[in-house]
């Protein structure tokens, strides 16, 4: 049996405690308890109604003012160069129910297809294909703005300076704003890329399913817009396999329908490749290892961004990008380590670092298997520059979390901020200036438009034999398809052509007996594998028949001897690389024409 309580000693009981109870009470409000933060865990804290509205108002703000700039920029049009031919010619092909055929009737694969297609699509809604591909571009410009504000918001836990800054960055970058204003597919891609970055990271949060099948989806497209897009597959890949806290075996599925996905679209493009033309995309696999040059212009590039002084030498410039990868990966390590692996406050940078990595890696294999001379310049490193940036501005903002988040910290960043945000500023206006003033840099230009060769070229009759150094403006400009003059070598391998002389001699007896005509531009100035007028001349007797400050048109009236003409010596007997042929620098040309000019004269 239990054993009961007597009501004396429940009484006795109940008196104790109505003594204790307010005794303690007292002492507890002599001295209140003291009251312990939770620890911050790198959680994600809810967002308040204000600062989400706030967001909003500084995302409309940033995206209505780089809207004005882009308007402005874009006042006579929009660019043109030597690709953008080939994706315009593509995109008319379409319209007129071709197919993805070029303007010669070739079958495109050396460039993916969305590209094309998407300029078809906008010249449907714009009645003029150029007038499409500029409201085009003008959604990317918008879009990609929004991207921009949106992964640096959630990647700092809904920080408005970081968000603010990086908008900043992004609207103050003669880049963002000169790559959205050509013809090229560095707009587009640099979309799905920071989709596929927007959806990835919302993935690792959310963990639904769905947004890393639009992930995949949006990947893909990438993929079809420029092949170094298969780095984002890779980035996906190990951003399941590294960051997803799922089990192995929803890890293992997950893979399987990225997979699946992703590569469907790119797979198909091979095997159309392959049926109608024997060949993958239109690229031969040969062993080119990476030149110094490279390397170099690589590290004077992002040397660049960050506005260090070009007097340096290459190896100070160096030195001081590896100082900043160091204290960026410092940062990231001790942020892992103090709030865990898969906190959000190391999600974006880690994403970020992955892709820089791969997309650098990718960079780099192409070069020594497929494009021997591809630069390190600002175009091909536009998506590095970007996500960068992006990284950068969030590890920055979150290894705040780091220290007492004194207000000094952030006076020392905008501080830092400043004179990047004012020396990319004012080229960003020089630029916009310039092309609102004298038309976009390319072969719209109105330089061209006005051009008296070009004139001449157009009022020649129907079937007239032509071979120029600017076969791409002239077909832009007239609608003529006509010949190239031949090369020394082929950039994409590095080889020398071992036909050049016999190449040479064709042409001139060609010219010779149809009387046809030899067009010199002197602005095409970036094609170093072409011989120059002045060399030509020591292989045949040309006759100038036009001759202005666009160029000089020329009649073959006889040739000279083989004897005669130094022109026709075999070049690979002074030169073991083509990429290294004096006074051709194809590297330098190609970064030249990139940009359209030199900001630094611009700036001065």
């Amino acid at each position: 049996m239990s054993r009961k309580e007597s009501p004396h000693s429940a009484s006795r009981r109940k008196a104790k405690d109505d003594t204790v109870i307010p005794a303690m009470s007292k002492r507890r409000q002599a001295s209140p308890p003291k009251v312990i933060p939770a620890p911050d865990d790198g959680s994600q804290p809810p967002m308040r109604n204000w600062t989400r509205f706030a967001f909003l108002i500084i995302l409309g703000t940033a995206v209505a003012a780089g809207m004005a700039l882009m308007v402005h920029a874009t006042r006579q049009g929009i660019g043109v160069i030597t690709d953008s031919t080939t994706y315009i010619s593509v995109a008319r092909s379409l319209l007129r129910g071709t197919g993805f055929t070029q303007a010669t009737g070739v079958p495109l694969t050396h460039y993916p297809p969305l590209y094309p297609a998407l300029l078809a699509l906008s010249g449907l809604f714009g009645g003029d294909l150029l007038a499409g591909a500029k409201w085009l571009h003008h959604f990317l410009y918008a879009a990609n703005i929004l991207m921009v504000g949106v992964l640096v918001y959630r990647g700092t836990r809904g920080s408005l300076m970081a968000t603010t800054i990086a908008l900043l960055f992004v609207l103050a970058s003669g880049h963002f704003l000169y790559y959205h204003v050509m013809t090229l597919s560095e707009a587009p891609f640099l979309f799905f890329t920071l989709g596929g970055l927007v959806l990835i990271n919302e993935y690792l949060y959310h963990n639904r399913l769905y947004m890393l099948v639009g992930a995949s989806v949006v990947i893909g497209l990438a993929c079809l817009t420029r092949y170094v897009g298969v780095s984002l597959i890779v980035v996906l890949f190990v951003t399941v396999v590294l960051l997803d806290q799922s089990d192995l075996r929803r890890k293992i599925t997950n893979i399987a329908i990225l997979v699946s996905i992703y590569s469907m679209p790119l797979v198909l493009w091979i095997i159309r490749n392959i049926m109608i033309s024997d060949t993958l995309v239109n690229r031969r696999i040969t062993f080119h290892p990476m030149s110094l040059d490279q390397i170099e212009g690589a590290v004077n590039t992002i040397s660049a961004w960050f506005c260090i002084p070009q007097s340096f030498n290459v190896a100070n410039n160096l030195l001081i990008l590896l100082i900043i990868i160091a204290i960026a990966l410092i940062l990231l390590f001790k942020m892992a380590k103090r709030f865990g692996f898969y906190s959000d406050l190391n999600r974006i940078p880690l994403l970020s670092m992955i892709f820089l990595f791969l997309y650098t890696g990718t960079l780099v294999l192409s070069i020594f298997f497929v494009e021997a001379n591809l630069p390190f310049d600002n175009r091909i490193l536009f998506p590095f520059h970007i996500v960068l940036m992006i990284g950068l501005v969030t590890l920055v903002r979150n290894a705040f979390h780091l220290t007492a988040k004194s207000p000094w910290l952030v006076v020392v960043a905008i501080m830092l901020c400043t004179p990047l945000l004012m020396s990319w500023g004012h080229v960003t206006v020089l630029l916009a200036g310039f092309l609102s003033e004298n038309g976009v840099v390319g072969f719209n230009n109105k330089t061209w438009k006005s051009s008296k060769a070009m004139e001449f070229v157009r009022g020649l009759p129907e079937g007239t034999l032509i071979y120029s150094n600017g076969p791409d403006v002239i077909d832009f400009q007239t609608g003529r398809q006509i010949m190239m003059i031949p090369g020394k070598g082929i950039s994409s391998t590095d080889h020398q052509n071992l036909n050049f002389l016999r190449d040479i001699e064709d042409m001139m007896q060609r010219l010779e007996s149809s009387r046809g005509f030899l067009v010199y531009f002197n602005g095409i100035t970036w094609r170093g594998y072409l011989p120059g007028a002045e060399a030509l001349k020591q292989g045949a007797d040309l006759r100038s028949v036009y001759e202005g400050k666009d160029g000089t048109i020329y009649q073959v009236d006889g040739l000279k001897s083989r004897a005669a003409a130094p022109l026709c010596r075999d070049p690979s007997r002074s030169s073991p690389r083509f990429g290294q042929l004096p006074g051709h620098d194809l590297a330098e040309a190609l970064s030249t024409i990139d940009m359209g000019f030199d900001f630094a004269f611009l700036c001065c």
